[in-house]
This record gives structure tokens, sequence and C-alpha cells, in this order.
């Protein structure tokens, strides 16, 4: 079953011996982890995640010695795909080393093929040209397609800083970086969203959910370049 469109581990058995046949033993768990992972993504559990969608989330940093998550910069982000307009929009809010609490507005048009990176509070705007074959309606179908490449199911699995909590995983590959999805094994709604390679995790309390958007939606995001400089770090990838 795929995602639902109207509206991103599995274990590793580590065989620690010193045995002759551990190779054989470890090549064979190997194959044995492949199946499965084949398997579990040929059923996607109906999780919520519409093509045209909003969702707002609280990032927060991994401990990894504490096990212990905590808010990071008193960031919020809010997401807003209009899939079907192909753009989107990301708006941060965050504390700042340098500039202090300010809000971000990141506006991508894969129709002109621009994007636009604003600060309000400092006057600052970046304006970068996309790639020519950047397509955000093709990137959430593909996103949203159990045969692909670009999605896979891992499994129900449970997160290091909750032992009592298991969530349906997903790992999709966009750009070459990889991204993990938690969804409500009750509910079904994105939970939990991590950029692999990172610590930092954005919980989404409300899930993601459908809209419609207009064109009124994304009034006012285009601007012209500025030349203030915000250093790189202060940014929230």
């Amino acid at each position: 079953m795929q995602l639902i469109v109207s509206s991103t581990i599995l274990a590793v058995i580590g065989f620690l011996t010193t045995n002759v046949n551990c190779n054989i033993f470890a090549r064979f768990g190997d194959q044995l982890q492949k199946m499965k992972l084949e398997a579990a993504n040929q059923y996607w559990p109906p999780v919520v995640l519409p093509n045209d969608l909003e969702l707002h989330g609280v990032l927060y940093t991994y401990n990894n010695k504490t096990k212990v998550l905590a808010p990071y910069r008193d960031t919020t982000i809010g997401v807003y795909i209009d899939s079907k307009g192909n753009r989107e929009k990301i708006i941060t809010q965050a504390n700042f080393s340098d500039i202090g609490f300010a809000e971000v507005i990141d506006y991508k048009n894969a129709n002109e093929h621009k994007q636009y990176k604003q600060t309000p509070k400092i006057s600052k705007c970046e304006v970068n040209t996309l790639a020519s074959d950047y397509n955000i309606t093709q990137r959430v179908l593909n996103v949203h397609d159990n045969k692909g490449k670009t999605t896979k199911y891992l499994g129900v699995y449970g997160v290091a800083w909750d032992q009592n909590k298991q969530y349906h995983q997903f790992r999709i590959n966009l750009d070459g970086e990889q991204h993990q999805l938690f969804f409500n094994t009750d509910t079904f709604l994105l939970t939990w969203y991590n950029k692999k390679g990172t610590n930092l995790y954005l919980n989404i309390p409300g899930g993601a959910f459908f809209r419609v958007y207009t064109d009124a939606d994304f009034d006012g995001l285009n601007c012209n370049p500025t030349q203030v400089s915000i250093p790189r770090e202060n940014y929230i990838q």
C-alpha cells in the first residue's frame, strides 16, 4: 500500500566471534537482512504524507551520551509544499548567534528555477538559480513511489531517546543525501524527521496535513539580492 496521497532500521545482528565460520555466517546474515528489507518495501503502511502539504515542527538536538533530546536554538520550522504548483516555502524561526531571534523564509519556485532566501529582520535576500531539471512535482511523485529508488520502507523500530515508542520508518534519498521519516504506528501521522548524518530531529506534533494552495500563499516571496552577509553556520539547513 502506498503513502496516502490525497489527503523515511532493520535491526542488525552482530556476530562477534573468532570462529572460522564467522565470515560465512556474517555473509548469510547480510543476505537475510537484504531479503527482509526488500520484502518490507513491498508493503507500505497507510502513512499520511499528502502531495500538497503543510507541517509545523520544533527542532531538537540529540545527545549521543545522555540519550536525551534538547531544544535547538528555540527553532521552529513551517513547511509548505505545493506539489501541484511546483513550488515550496520553508519558514524557520530561531535564535541566531549574531542577530538574535529572526525569521528566515526559503522559497523555491521550480517553474522559474529560482530560490529566494530572505531574512526580513536585516533586510537580507539571497537569490540562487535552481538546476534546470529541478522539479518539485516530480520529486514528490518519486518520494511516493514504492517501486522506485527514492524511498524505502524500513519497518517498525524504536528510537534511542524513547525506549517505549516505535515508529514506521522510511528512508528517502534525495540529491545524494538521506532523510529519515518516523510515522506514529497508531495514527500513521508523520511525527519525526531527521537528515541522516546530523543529530538534529524535527518533532512534528500535528503531522503533515493536506492543503490547497493559491498564488496568494506565495505572494511577496520574490526579492532582489542584497549584500548583507550572515555567516553560513548560522543558517539552519
